[in-house]
């Protein structure tokens, strides 16, 4: 199974075609800088993992996974694959990684079951991800729990405090390692349900965005990025979506570090400014930004 990455700011994602994240794939996890804060999470109902039907993006910045229930088991009630329509939304924007799910009955029948999440927080280095063994390790404060609210703290052996708030929309359930929702649909029943993780230091916390309002404003974020750009155009087809998304993948790997937009290296084991080889990538695209070479100074 592949994986797909997203990344605003200094905050990147790793996930599997499904939208979980994955521990057996090697890298995949919620990052903010060198930390994975989030190493597991993963979307189940009534213990059954949906199925993968295809997968698209709007605009280069939200990840849009088409999914459906596997066969599940409720009590007496045995459902069929394929009852459910699951359209499960992902973005990143403002240090904040959401998960936006819409779960559609389009059976002829009355539905039940547990949407499911499993996470575990990790706190881990870059070094440690890759397999590096640590000595030592920081201090893991006691898990916060309160009103559609999760919060996880570390400090780690630098005395830096990281953390990891996550917000859950009305009618989950919390627990330490779980987010859970009881649902019942009727035929043509529609419900959403949204989950948004903030990887955090020193709580250096903000109000969160709905999802709607996030993916506005990355829109109209990735609207001006294209404005303000060399617009280049010939007559293949082919090439210009070539070059359409290399100018959005620029995007994404720019990142300011407090004197404008600089291009990091890639995700997820060198999403950082890259000496040699981000100043080679800025010039390379000074007919597209100069404003990236211009931030490497």
């Amino acid at each position: 199974m592949g994986f797909n990455s997203l990344k605003h700011g200094e905050v990147f994602s790793v996930t599997n075609q499904l939208g979980d994240i994955d521990p057996q794939i090697m890298g995949s996890g919620l990052y903010l800088k060198d930390t994975r804060s989030l190493k597991s999470y993963h979307m189940t109902m009534n213990g059954v993992s949906p199925i993968f039907l295809t997968k698209s993006e709007e605009k280069g910045i939200c990840h849009v996974f088409k999914l459906s229930n596997g066969g599940m088991q409720a009590g007496d009630s045995h459902y069929e694959k394929m009852d459910l329509e699951i359209n499960r939304s992902q973005i990143i924007f403002d240090q904040v990684f959401y998960d936006h799910i819409e779960i559609i009955n389009g059976s002829q029948k009355e539905i039940s079951f547990r949407l499911n999440f499993a996470l575990e927080p990790s706190f881990d280095d870059l070094f440690e991800v890759r397999g590096a063994k640590r000595d030592k390790r920081g201090k893991i404060f006691p898990v916060e729990i309160g009103e559609n609210i999760l919060k996880f703290r570390y400090q780690g052996l630098d005395n830096i405090t990281r953390s990891l708030y996550i917000q859950v929309s009305e009618g989950g359930n919390i627990e330490p390692t779980v987010i859970y929702y009881d649902v019942t649909l009727k035929p043509g029943d529609r419900k959403v349900f949204d989950i948004a993780f903030k990887p955090v230091i020193d709580n250096n916390k903000r109000p969160l965005l709905t999802y709607e309002n996030a993916k506005l404003r990355a829109q109209i974020e990735v609207e001006k990025w294209f404005n303000d750009i060399t617009k280049i155009s010939i007559s293949n087809p082919s090439i210009n979506k070539t070059l359409h998304q290399a100018a959005l993948d620029m995007y994404m790997l720019s990142t300011d570090m407090g004197h404008g937009h600089f291009p990091v290296a890639g995700i997820p084991w060198f999403c950082v400014p890259f000496g040699r080889d981000s100043i080679i990538a800025a010039i390379q695209a000074l007919v597209l930004n100069p404003s990236l070479a211009h931030s490497s100074e």
